[in-house]
């Protein structure tokens, strides 16, 4: 996947909060939804995304256009993973949910191409209480953040493999991830955002009507005194 840079490194924000919100998977009507509820001052604030914008929902390409904003950030996911194989012309045998590219223009695939490219692996925001990462995944067990740069920097296929499917965050121990105060991550599908140790996932399954669950949407987080904070826009039932 051609990616300008595979770490994003940004500075602290001095002047507003930084949000992190879950997979949106092309639910564009709720991102707005949940912007407007948290007074989101787009002078002021930036929005951190997990990855995994599209597929699923209806508006995927309109969550893909969200990074020509210049406060918004995001990783690439799976779902970016296998749009990006599609359009090589090598799609994935794992494909999932994603009726809406085969109608898109000429036009329209070049301009995914050139958005994707604003995505990276990881990114990194730098406070003075200690760094925050994001990632959509998750990590190898053995590995801590800065091997885990390392690996996606010089373009590692299992980091690569991991950054993007791995589901180890549900299935494996609790764990610290050294290198990083807080770890923001999604791709796991759960009902509600959940802590592990210094790994916060906020995928709550926004293509999931609340009929199959009462905590489903689509979830925003910030740090607040020193602790993950976190907001939910839930689903239609």
């Amino acid at each position: 996947m051609n990616l300008n840079e595979s770490t994003l490194v940004l500075a602290e924000n001095e002047l507003g909060v930084d949000y992190f919100v879950g997979d949106i998977h092309g639910s564009i009507e709720s991102f707005w939804r949940g912007l407007d509820s948290l007074n989101f001052d787009p002078d002021k604030d930036r929005v951190f995304s997990v990855g995994d914008l599209v597929d699923r929902g209806q508006s995927s390409m309109e969550s893909l256009r969200l990074l020509h904003n210049p406060w918004f950030f995001a990783v690439a996911g799976n779902h970016e993973r296998m749009l990006y194989e599609y359009l090589k012309g090598n799609p994935s045998k794992r494909s999932i949910e994603n009726n809406w590219r085969y109608s898109l223009s000429i036009d329209e695939k070049h301009e995914c191409l050139e958005l994707m490219r604003l995505l990276s692996w990881i990114i990194e925001i730098k406070n003075t209480s200690g760094i925050v990462g994001v990632t959509h995944a998750y990590l190898p067990e053995r590995a801590n953040w800065n091997q885990f740069k390392a690996g996606l920097g010089s373009s590692d296929s299992e980091m690569i493999e991991h950054a993007t499917w791995s589901r180890a965050f549900v299935s494996g121990e609790e764990r610290n991830v050294e290198g990083v105060k807080w770890l923001f991550i999604g791709h796991q599908g759960l009902e509600k955002p959940m802590i592990k140790g210094n790994v916060v996932c906020i995928d709550t399954c926004v293509h999931i009507l609340r009929r199959y669950g009462d905590s489903y949407g689509l979830t925003f987080s910030y740090v607040s005194e020193g602790a993950p904070r976190f907001h939910t826009i839930y689903n239609p039932k």
